[in-house]
């Protein structure tokens, strides 16, 4: 029988220290950590978590954005990625975990395994990155993808003291997924997602990321990048930028937009699996 542990390292009132994160174990093995996107709970990777916790220790950990959006708490005004980022350290260090770990981030959580993966390369074993909004990518290579700006601005809005509004909400999955605003508020999942809306707050910190090329040439660990066939044009190129800065890469399509990892959660699992046996 598999044991799944559900464990909250650090109380709510300590969040101003980002000390740990909350965090989900299943499995025994080489250690695997999931971080899912912005919007999405941990709950959002339990397939995947399910298959490759039955050769690895997997661990999956939640974003502070998300707990505190589900527990009704602001965020603090000085959040930030580095936060979230660095966070993934130290709840690997009171979990006991020394050796490096597969990471695997989708979405938001890409975009902090990446960094976490440029700070702490020693702690890595490989890199699975799906669509991470890397916009900083593109603009250092003096480009603008179809759809960047439009999500950047919107992102910019998304502060940790923001009040995210419906329309603000059905723009933004809409921006992601090829949808009409209109129609998505007809989806039988749109009250779900009307409730957690609130878990959109501090993506600003995306929007106004910054990083170096040179620090993408100076990682040597294997990275795969991870790619919807059917999603949106910047995600796209982002994916195609990083391909070409990465030393050690290996690019992979799978069915699907930007929603894939849950939509063809089989691909993924499947492209996952070859790349970390």
């Amino acid at each position: 029988m598999r044991l799944v542990f559900l464990l909250l390292l650090n109380p709510t009132l300590l969040f101003s220290q980002y000390s740990t994160k909350k965090v989900i174990m299943e499995g025994k093995g080489a250690p695997v950590v999931l971080l899912a996107g912005g919007r999405w709970d941990m709950k959002s990777f339990s397939e995947p978590a399910a298959v490759l916790s039955i050769d690895h220790r997997v661990i999956r950990m939640e974003h502070f954005n998300v707990q505190y959006a589900n527990e009704g708490l602001p965020l603090p005004p000085g959040y930030s990625l580095k936060q979230e980022s660095e966070a993934i350290g130290r709840t690997l260090d009171a979990l006991g975990v020394k050796e490096p770990v597969t990471l695997i981030g989708w979405s938001f959580g890409a975009l902090l395994a990446m960094d976490f993966a440029l700070n702490h390369p020693e702690r890595i074993r490989k890199l699975v990155l799906y669509e991470p909004p890397a916009f900083w990518v593109a603009k250092a290579k003096g480009e603008s993808p179809e759809g960047m700006q439009q999500m950047i601005q919107l992102s910019k809005s998304f502060t940790p003291s923001s009040t995210i509004t419906e329309g603000q909400l059905a723009q933004f999955r809409c921006i992601l997924d090829h949808c009409d605003t209109t129609q998505l508020r007809r989806h039988p999942q749109w009250p779900v997602w009307v409730k957690q809306k609130d878990r959109l707050r501090g993506l600003s910190v995306v929007a106004n990321h910054t990083d170096s090329i040179t620090r993408l040439h100076a990682f040597k660990q294997p990275v795969l990048l991870l790619t919807g066939k059917g999603t949106v044009a910047f995600h796209r190129r982002i994916n195609q930028l990083l391909a070409e800065e990465f030393p050690r890469v290996t690019a992979k399509e799978i069915a699907g937009g930007h929603s894939a990892p849950q939509a063809a959660v089989q691909e993924f699992i499947n492209a996952i699996q070859e790349f970390i046996k």
